[in-house]
């Protein structure tokens, strides 16, 4: 579900060490192939290959006009929209 903690799964250790050595997370079955497109586009290891803020902003707005419907943030409890890698530096 979008909005939810990424790599439930995987430690913040763990998480750091594969998305080093180039593992990206599938698909969400509920996330369209436009919105993961753009995921994978922002994860490139070239800073230079990802999109700009102000792309960003432009798809990101553009998609939330044909998908607000889909993603209902106030059905997600708020301990589940918290990422655990707040405490990532503490953790390292």
């Amino acid at each position: 579900f979008v909005g939810l903690t990424p790599y439930p799964t995987m430690g913040p250790q763990e998480v750091c060490e594969k998305v080093t050595s180039g593992y990206r997370m599938p698909q969400p079955p509920q996330c369209s192939a436009e919105l993961y497109g753009l995921m994978l586009s922002c994860w490139q290891s070239h800073p230079a290959n990802r999109p700009s803020l102000e792309e960003l902003h432009h798809l990101l707005k553009s998609m939330s006009r044909v998908y607000s419907e889909h993603i209902l943030f106030e059905k997600i409890p708020e301990y589940q929209r918290a990422s655990p890698y707040d405490q990532l530096d503490s953790d390292l």
